[in-house]
């Protein structure tokens, strides 16, 4: 198979220092800006046409330092490999599906700066628009024949800054402040719901608003919260989606399987809205109707109350991507199960077959066939993808199949992304597509899986990246990434995006780089029950994971891999408040830290932002408010009072979604609350650095950000862990402050001794 002739992961330390030879030497290290140049491919843009003769896929480009989403529509035939020709390119290309003629797909696309529904032709590249709207369309669904398409689109006057008040009399008088209400306009979205069909003409309607009653409160909307999962039936008639709703009954809400959201079926002839799954939580994924339109499979959460719900709950499956595959009949409201414990929460069945067979991935490396023979749906044969036997680290996510052929994309952590095709009958699995090329002449830093335990017992795993040149014997640096890697190409954060990450770069940069990985049985809710229960509140999350990465590093140092003194750790989101606390509370004496984009759990957050729910969370996390009896919580371990006890450099990193920075008095209220903690730092003296990214998302994956971002962790660590300064005149002035920093670093620990790093943690 071609996949094998590009094996360059090794697994052990011995096979590693085995290869070091002239082939490799003559490869050049990667560095950060090789990895804002990987071509991945869009996992739910992945079509095949109904006789199967075609594939068609969407390519994201590699965006450098431009804030689009260029991406590209390949199509190919599924078993010649390099077949594939590009048809076109455009902004915010997705969501491609083939029409019954398979010389046509349907797909979103920007045009004149808003995105629609499109028709493209594949042989020629022309576009027809199908929606015109001065809305983006944000998803969209059409029926068998392509003849109708309903889609979503956002409210634009929803998530705008409202004014507290419009009466002029209070504005000139003043006002109350009401706890209750709060001081900003909620940016929940709201998304419109539009049908269009086509004409005898061959012209398409105008897009008609859906207007449909909410049946949980009798109102009346055209759109709805978290409106989204559009499945229009085969013959147009009926439309499954799911949305948020703010009026839910009790049994809903207290229900432990739960997950904010309701599926619901609207009828096009009789304008009425039913619950095809009642009392039960959201569908999570697209679901996929019979092909007579009568019954729908998707990935959902048990019904309440159901004997599935308390299996789930007696297995720990309360998490929300713990989910199943439900079957609905439409005719007799029957709700069956097809089957249990699905392996991804947002991934619905792969094919629904002209003689009724059900084709579902149903592990990382398994396909099954079921039918539904008796009343029930009863498995009928397994398929194991034989890329498994090649490398048990990889991720084979398969996208589209026919019964037989199966496509999918398949990566490793040291494998850029491809596209396979797999034959079942034949057992038969090629790589079609080369999308990285550029990567075989680079060192690709070699990992194995390594496996340790914490204080409780409790086992964990992790892939540590290794210097190509790694030399047995010797002691690095290392790296910790705290957001866990489930087999997906390791440049920086993979696929999934994120930012800070960078494994490649790191390790050829002559470190020692560990990601958490979690096996196929992991469950969270058995994490959870890890977690140590002498802490208030929620903390024994924080301290778990900081047991974790503890652990880890005595592992490590203990096998002579390690220089203990020179470790560094990079959170984000989440991990960033977990790294806030490790730097707090844990025995490790850091070298170096990021938190990027993160939540604090602050004093400051606290009352910056007077969100009922938002505090309901503060509270929960601390055992209670930072008042009265449970304020020796937030004393204890909240980072507002325990800054002093912080000696480490830290990189702090927030994202400002297109919120600037540069209209005076009015600072950007994610930027507000994150001052509380540089400034702190900054107050005691403290090595930290702040920077703050306007045009950059939660993920910084798109736009100038992005490149800045990994280029400023790369150095960051360098200079903290080896000592090394880029020559780069540009970069002078920024090794300058650094200098000062590590001045400050110095008289710190000096002046806080060796009781500096006493870890606060209850008895």
């Amino acid at each position: 198979m071609l996949i094998t002739k590009r094996v360059n992961v090794t697994v052990g330390l011995a096979l590693i220092a085995g290869l070091a030879g002239l082939a490799r030497a003559q490869k050049r290290a990667i560095v950060p800006s090789d990895c804002l140049n990987i071509h991945y491919v869009d996992r739910d843009s992945v079509s095949l046409s109904l006789d199967s003769s075609l594939l068609a896929y969407i390519v994201k480009a590699p965006g450098g330092d431009s804030d689009s989403d260029l991406r590209h529509l390949y199509v190919m035939e599924p078993r010649k490999p390099d077949s594939a020709r590009e048809v076109i390119a455009g902004d915010k290309i997705s969501e491609v599906k083939w029409l019954p003629d398979g010389k046509r797909v349907l797909m979103l696309m920007n045009q004149k700066e808003v995105t629609s529904v499109v028709d493209v032709d594949v042989l020629t590249g022309h576009v027809t628009a199908i929606t015109h709207t001065e809305r983006d369309v944000l998803e969209y669904s059409s029926d068998s024949a392509g003849t109708s398409v309903v889609f979503t689109t956002p409210n634009l006057d929803v998530g705008k800054q409202e004014p507290i008040t419009t009466d002029s009399d209070e504005l000139q008088n003043g006002y109350r402040i009401s706890f209750d209400k709060p001081l900003r306009a909620s940016q929940q979205t709201i998304n419109l719901l539009y049908r269009t069909s086509l004409k005898a003409t061959g012209e398409w309607t105008t897009p008609a608003p859906i207007i449909f009653q909410d049946p949980y409160n009798g109102n009346q909307a055209a759109g709805m919260p978290g409106l989204r999962y559009l499945s229009l039936s085969p013959d147009g008639r009926k439309l499954l989606f799911t949305y948020s709703s703010g009026q839910l009954p009790d049994t809903l809400r207290k229900s432990a399987m739960w997950r904010y959201g309701t599926t619901v079926l609207y009828d096009f002839q009789s304008e009425k809205i039913t619950l095809p799954m009642p009392l039960s939580g959201s569908v999570w994924s697209i679901p996929l109707w019979s092909r007579d339109g009568q019954s729908f499979i998707a990935v959902a959460k048990p019904p309440v109350n159901s004997s599935w719900e308390r299996r789930d709950i007696a297995d720990h499956r309360t998490e929300g991507a713990d989910v199943d595959v439900f079957w609905i009949s439409l005719d007799s409201g029957e709700i069956q199960e097809v089957f249990a414990h699905a392996p991804d929460d947002h991934k619905g069945p792969l094919a629904w077959l002209e003689n009724g067979d059900v084709i579902l991935q149903t592990s990382a490396r398994t396909v099954t066939r079921f039918h539904r023979e008796g009343g029930e749906w009863k498995q009928i044969s397994n398929a194991e993808i034989p890329i498994t036997n090649y490398y048990r680290f990889s991720i084979q996510d398969l996208a589209t199949s026919d019964g037989t052929l199966f496509v999918g994309t398949y990566q490793t952590p040291g494998i850029p992304q491809d596209v396979f095709s797999f034959v079942s009958t034949q057992n038969k699995l090629q790589v079609v597509t080369k999308l990285n090329p550029q990567f075989e002449e680079l060192k690709i830093a070699p990992f194995e899986k390594i496996d340790w335990k914490t204080s409780t017992g409790f086992s964990a795993s992790g892939f540590l990246f290794m210097p190509p040149d790694y030399v047995p014997g010797r002691r690095y640096p290392l790296v910790i990434q705290t957001k866990g890697n489930q087999g997906w190409f390791s440049c920086d954060s993979g696929s999934v995006g994120g930012p800070s990450f960078q494994p490649e770069p790191l390790a050829d940069a002559g470190m020692m780089y560990l990601v958490r990985y979690t096996p196929d049985d992991w469950k969270q809710a058995d994490e959870i029950a890890q977690y140590p229960k002498q802490y208030p509140g929620g903390l024994g999350e924080a301290a778990h994971l900081m047991d974790v990465w503890e652990r880890a590093i005595e592992s490590l140092d203990k096998r002579g891999l390690i220089d203990s003194a020179k470790v560094g750790i990079i959170g984000f989101s989440r991990t960033g408040w977990e790294v806030e606390f490790d730097l707090v509370h844990s025995k490790v004496k850091f070298a170096a830290a990021t938190a990027t984009d993160n939540i604090t759990y602050s004093l400051g957050e606290y009352w910056l932002r007077p969100d009922a729910q938002l505090i309901s969370e503060y509270d929960a996390m601390y055992g209670g408010p930072p008042y009265g009896k449970t304020v020796k919580n937030w004393l204890d371990y909240s980072i507002s009072f325990n800054m002093d006890k912080i000696h480490t450099p830290l990189l702090m990193e927030l994202s400002g979604y297109g919120a600037q920075d540069d209209v005076p008095g009015m600072i950007p209220e994610a930027l507000a609350a994150d001052y509380e903690v540089f400034t702190g730092l900054s107050r005691l003296g403290k090595p930290v650095e702040f920077y703050y990214y306007p045009n950059s998302n939660h993920t910084m994956d798109v736009g100038q950000g992005h490149v800045a971002n990994l280029n400023r962790n790369y150095d960051w660590y360098r200079f903290w862990l080896q000592g090394y300064e880029d020559p780069a005149p540009s970069k002078r002035e920024q090794y300058q402050r650094w200098e000062h920093l590590r001045e400050l670093r110095d008289a710190d620990q000096k002046a806080a001794g060796s009781s500096s790093t006493n870890p606060t943690q209850p008895d």
